[in-house]
């Protein structure tokens, strides 16, 4: 059995071949976090810097993104994600997986609504 470069059997290195269907899958993908990121560039002043901040990544990373030119390695997606709705929704958008934002909006739904019933119920108590 040789062996390539690096002591590593043939069988086990060499290059990765994509099926037909995963060759439009980047640019798709890419083209849905981009959008996110601008959405979410849109929404106040200072977006590059708040970018910058939620990532950890430097300002000229950050711009690319926003230009799409490049997209962001695993873990400034990761912190990104954490602080954005818009940006969460697009990954998982491009998984093919069901929002989450629902259910998130409805958590807060049910808070506001069990504060109002207990204002109600001071009122009431109060009269």
């Amino acid at each position: 059995m040789g062996t390539e470069k690096g002591g590593i059997p043939p069988e086990v290195g060499g290059k990765l071949h994509h099926s037909q269907s995963d060759m439009g899958a980047q640019p798709r993908h890419a083209s849905f976090l981009t959008d996110a990121l601008r959405r979410e560039a849109r929404r106040e002043r200072g977006a590059v810097k708040r970018l910058m901040r939620w990532s950890g990544a430097s300002e000229g990373a950050v711009k690319a993104w926003l230009r799409g030119d490049s997209q962001p390695r695993a873990d400034h997606l990761i912190a990104l994600m954490a602080h954005s709705d818009q940006i969460l929704d697009a990954v998982l958008a491009a998984a093919g997986r069901s929002s989450t934002i629902p259910v998130a909006e409805l958590i807060v739904v049910r808070r506001l609504v069990g504060e109002a019933a207990s204002r109600l119920d001071a009122l009431v108590i109060g009269l």
